[in-house]
C-alpha cells in the first residue's frame, strides 16, 4: 500500500511541476491571499456541483487530464470520476474541510488539508477523517482541478 501511495504522490508532484513550468510566463498574478480565496471558492463550487450532480459544472471545474486517487487507492481519470458522481456511486453527504496549506507556483496551486466529510462510496458510508492534496491549474483564466489524492488518517 505504501508503494501505491508513494507512486501516487510522485505522480501528483510531477503534474504540479509540469503545470508550474507552463504557468511561469502568464503575466500578471494575483496576490497569494487572493489566489487562496479563489481556490477555496472553486473547491466549494466543486463540492456543491458533486452534491447536486451538476455534470456541466463538474466538467468545467476538472481538467481533462484529471488524476483522482481515492482513499481506496483507486486511480480514476476524469471520465471515470465524473461517472462515479453522475451514477450516484460517489456521494458527499456532508462536507467539512479544514487545516489548509497552500503552495502557489504561478498558475499552479497545491492545496492540502483535512477532510471530515461524510462520503458514501458504492453504498458504504465513510466518516473517517482524511488528509488530502489537490492540485489546481489555471487554464484560460479558470482554475481547474488537475489532481487529487485522499488518504485516511490512521488511529482516528
Amino acid at each position: 500500500m505504501a508503494k501505491i501511495r508513494d507512486a501516487a504522490l510522485l505522480s501528483i508532484m510531477a503534474i504540479a511541476v509540469i503545470c508550474s513550468a507552463k504557468g511561469q510566463d502568464s503575466g500578471k498574478h494575483d496576490s497569494d491571499a487572493e489566489i487562496q480565496k479563489q481556490i477555496l471558492a472553486v473547491d466549494n463550487e466543486r463540492y456543491q456541483a458533486m452534491e447536486k450532480r451538476d455534470m456541466a459544472a463538474m466538467d468545467r471545474l476538472h481538467a481533462d487530464g484529471l488524476v483522482f486517487i481515492n482513499t481506496k487507492g483507486r486511480m480514476l481519470n476524469k471520465a471515470e470520476y465524473l461517472e462515479e458522481v453522475r451514477s450516484g456511486d460517489l456521494k458527499f453527504l456532508s462536507v467539512e474541510t479544514t487545516d489548509y496549506h497552500f503552495g502557489i507556483y504561478g498558475d499552479t496551486v497545491i492545496m492540502s488539508g483535512r477532510a471530515n466529510s461524510v462520503v458514501e462510496y458504492h453504498g458504504v458510508v465513510n466518516k473517517k477523517p482524511r488528509r488530502f492534496t489537490s492540485v489546481f491549474i489555471k487554464l484560460q483564466g479558470q482554475w481547474r482541478l488537475v489532481a487529487h489524492q485522499a488518504t485516511l488518517i490512521a488511529d482516528e
